[in-house]
């Protein structure tokens, strides 16, 4: 089997990973730098884009990868990993103390989560845990294990509209680049926070002066919001360290691996959620 790292980690790291497969696996290929040459049995570490190679497993670093990588390794069958299963707690109690903080009775307050994969669900369990009430949105039907049945599904205008809290929680993609446009906007309620820990380019360019209006009046958060929030530092050393290599030994041990990364792309017309605004323009 062919195994790929796309790291973006610092040395010291990327050889403490090294030295922990080295240990259970001493028969396996090390590669640090490609020269079209892949073998079997071999882990690549690379920086490079992961659509140019045809390994059988990819683990990337972080959380985000191009839709069109994506679509790209689906069609050779590839499995991608990400960390979410790392950070989707962090992230969920980052929001969860947020919206806490800001003192509105939970009788009255809704949150409407835009995406529910690893993290978006994590969020959604938390939030209801402390008796909120929670929708969210979706362009395809979640895996079954993350459907709690306390959240309703509802369409992206219905969600903008109807909920005080609205959080994003997909990858860039064909329906979601932009994802938020002025007419997203205009339909949120006057007083109502958009949380964004996902990715600026979410944000359609025609409306950046109303998001630096809602920055100032506390109604835009971005992930540098919660940074502080985030051991970061541990994330980058031994919990990910630890993470990543019980990932790579479970694939190479017949298991699937963690924090697989869902192949999202245009919905079936039979979905629930195709007719919203982002997938009809009438």
């Amino acid at each position: 089997m062919r195994i790929l790292f796309n790291i973006d980690l610092n040395f010291s790291v990327i050889e403490k990973i090294k030295k922990v497969i080295v240990q259970k696996y001493p028969d396996i290929i090390i590669i640090d730098q490609y020269n079209k040459s892949f073998p079997n049995n071999s882990i690549l570490f690379s920086r490079s884009k992961v659509g140019k190679f045809s390994p059988d497993f990819i683990q990337i670093l972080n959380c985000k990868i191009m839709s069109n990588d994506l679509k790209n390794l689906k069609s050779r069958n590839i499995l991608v990993s990400s960390i979410s299963p790392l950070i989707a707690n962090q992230f969920a109690k980052s929001i969860n103390d947020y919206i806490l903080s800001k003192n509105i009775r939970k009788s009255d307050l809704k949150v409407g989560l835009i995406g529910l994969g690893e993290i978006g669900s994590s969020v959604a369990n938390k939030l209801i845990s402390n008796n909120m009430e929670v929708y969210y949105h979706d362009i395809t039907t979640p895996i079954h294990s993350r459907i709690n049945s306390q959240i309703r599904r509802i369409s992206l205008d219905l969600l903008i509209s109807r909920c005080q809290i609205v959080s994003l929680h997909v990858r860039p993609g064909p329906t979601s680049i932009p994802l938020i446009s002025n007419r997203e906007l205009s339909l949120m309620m006057e007083d109502s926070i958009l949380i964004n820990l996902s990715d600026e380019q979410l944000i359609d360019n025609s409306c950046i002066s109303e998001i630096e209006e809602m920055k100032v009046d506390n109604r835009y958060i971005s992930f540098q919001n919660f940074s502080n929030n985030f051991d970061i530092k541990s994330c980058r050393d031994g919990l990910v360290i630890e993470f990543i290599t019980k990932n790579l030994f479970s694939f190479m041990e017949g298991e699937l691996p963690k924090g697989l990364v869902d192949y999202i792309d245009f919905p079936r017309t039979g979905d629930p959620s195709f007719w919203s605004s982002k997938m009809v323009n009438i």
